[in-house]
């Protein structure tokens, strides 16, 4: 019967290292955001499966898979591209998204364009959105 008591102990440390994190970058107040799920599936495993959730309340709200990424150097950078679409820039994955939508518009064909706004990455061990630093002349945004 002993060894019965061991299998919680074990599934919990099976558990220990995997990392589940989400980061969230507020477009104009709460109700349009760009938000980014990070999951390691295997606590052996470097790679996250991770996906874009974009959504306009109480319009529309869509997940957008974004294929494996390593945990290493994850960065998925963020860009206003215009017009309701944002550019993100990942390694050499780059795709854009409308936000009115919440739609993928595929790979643009211009390459990245538009202004910086900034980036999902891992601080600490913890999934956060960094916003990009204000050039000099313009008022940072909310």
């Amino acid at each position: 019967m002993r060894p019965l008591y061991a299998i919680p102990l074990l599934s919990c440390l099976a558990l220990a290292g995997c990392t589940s994190a989400t980061a969230t970058y507020r477009i104009d107040g709460a109700d349009q955001t760009l938000s980014v799920r990070a999951n390691q599936d295997y606590f052996w495993s470097d790679a996250l499966s991770v996906a874009m959730v974009t959504a306009r309340m109480p319009e529309c709200q869509r997940k957008i898979d974004l294929g494996k990424m390593p945990k290493g150097d994850f960065d998925i950078e963020v860009f206003d591209s215009g017009e309701n679409i944002y550019t993100l820039r990942a390694g050499e994955l780059l795709l854009q998204v409308n936000i009115e939508t919440c739609t993928s518009l595929g790979e643009p064909k211009a390459g990245v364009a538009g202004l910086p706004v900034g980036n999902f990455r891992f601080e600490k061990k913890e999934l956060v959105f960094v916003k990009a630093a204000a050039k000099a002349g313009t008022a940072p945004s909310s």
